[in-house]
Parts: C-alpha cells; structure tokens; sequence
C-alpha cells in the first residue's frame, strides 16, 4: 500500500478524504439539506442564447435520450439474462484484448460487481463480471435489501441488480501519478455513462448512487479493500412506471 501512495500520494489523500462512512454520510445529507434551502440557479453563460441551431439528432439517438430517467421506483421483477447480458456488452473485452471502452494507457483498472437481488433463472448473489468470457462467476450470497440500503444509503425501492464499479488503480498511477487517478474516475464515468444508455435504448430503470459506505461496500462484494476502490454504484431494474 505505501509503494501506491508513493506513486500518487494527493490523489490518495483526496480519496481517504472522499470516502463516506455513517459519520460522514450524516454531514452530506446536512449539506443537501442545506443547499436545498438556500436553491441555486446554477451557473449560467454570460454568451447570448445559440444564434446558429443545429438539426435535429436522429431518432435512434432522441429516442433512448429521451426515456433516461433516474429511476426511484423499480417493480417486482426479475431482470432477464437477455437483458443483462446486453447491460454488460459494452464493458466487455474484444477478441484483440482491448476494451469496448477506452482506458488510459491501456491498463483497464476497473472491475464490474453485480449484486442480484431478482436475476431469472439464479439465486439472489454477489457475482464479478467476466468482461473476456462476458459472465459472471459466482463470489457469495447477496445480502437481504434492508441490510443492502443500508450500506448503500438509500433504502425508496428494491432493484433487481446492483452494479458497482471499483478499480485496481496500482498501474495507472505508477504511470500517470496522480493524473492516473482522474484517468481512472474518468473511465467509471464511461461506464456509468454506457450502463444508463443501454438502461434507456431497452426501456430499463437506473440510478447512480454516491451515497454508499466505501468500506461496507467493498466487504459485500468481497473486494479487496486494501487496494480495490469503489468507483461507482448503479441500480438497475424494471421501473415502477413505464
């Protein structure tokens, strides 16, 4: 662990500092009490409104944009292999070694974890994607929901699957420093980006979640949480209302 914080000690400092437990948790949900009090118009361009417009996009590319909803509400139904395997395609890895996504460098520090809470055809469990053989291999039984919400902070709906996203960023930073570690954040971006596009083309419901506890987290999925970091959290399911 010292050899990584060798490497890129500020970005590791800012990642210690940015981690949520229940303590921390409690001073983020008094800053978004806060804030929607006080409301905001966000920050506006001092330029005049678009004088040049562009043409319309084409439907195959409205249409799936214009169903994307952060999903609260799921129904109590399973989620098809189909289905999933289609959520999973774009993060897996092509017959030549690369990725569907593009990864600083090459070093593709990312790893997938899917939660089943409601998959059809399999026990609820804790699986790790296989992006070269696009499966999933079995690691543990899932928890119960309510032992689940609580670790992810937020408790509206049960979704049919959980999708976390951590990293082994070891190589990106040996190469990058700490750049490497926005290189990696990036990348979760992408993915999170790919997952709630595939959620809209198939009429899916998803929500990204920043309210997890870094730690708790990681021993449901039974990372390795002296290296492994969590990126990012999706919920996925069929939504309540279509």
């Amino acid at each position: 662990m010292s050899s990584l914080h060798d490497d890129a000690p500020l970005f590791w400092q800012f990642w210690r500092h940015s981690e949520l437990n229940t303590a921390r948790r409690a001073l983020m949900l008094e800053r978004i009490e806060r804030d929607a009090v006080q409301g905001s118009d966000g920050v506006r361009p001092i330029w005049p409104q678009a004088a040049t417009p562009l043409p319309a996009p084409d439907a195959s590319v409205h249409t799936p944009w214009a169903r994307r909803r952060s999903e609260r509400q799921f129904a109590a139904r399973p989620l098809a292999p189909k289905a999933l395997s289609n959520l999973l395609w774009p993060l897996s890895e092509r017959a030549d070694g690369h990725r569907q996504l593009a990864s600083g460098g090459g070093k593709y520090p990312l790893r997938v974890h899917v939660i089943g809470l409601a998959l059809e055809g399999m026990p609820p469990a804790v699986h790790w994607y296989d992006p070269q053989r696009h499966g999933l291999t079995r690691r543990a039984p899932a928890p119960s929901w309510p032992v689940l919400a609580e670790v992810l902070g937020w408790a509206d709906s049960t979704p049919a699957a959980v999708l976390v996203v951590t990293a082994l960023v070891d190589g990106m930073v040996a190469k990058y420093g700490e750049r490497g570690g926005r290189f990696a954040l990036l990348e979760a971006g992408s993915y999170l980006g790919a997952l709630q596009w595939e959620c809209a083309r198939s009429g899916l419901g998803s929500l990204a979640l920043g309210s997890y506890d870094d730690q708790r987290l990681l021993r449901v999925i039974h990372a390795d949480a002296e290296r492994e970091l969590a990126m990012a959290v999706c919920a996925v399911g069929h939504p309540l209302q279509p």
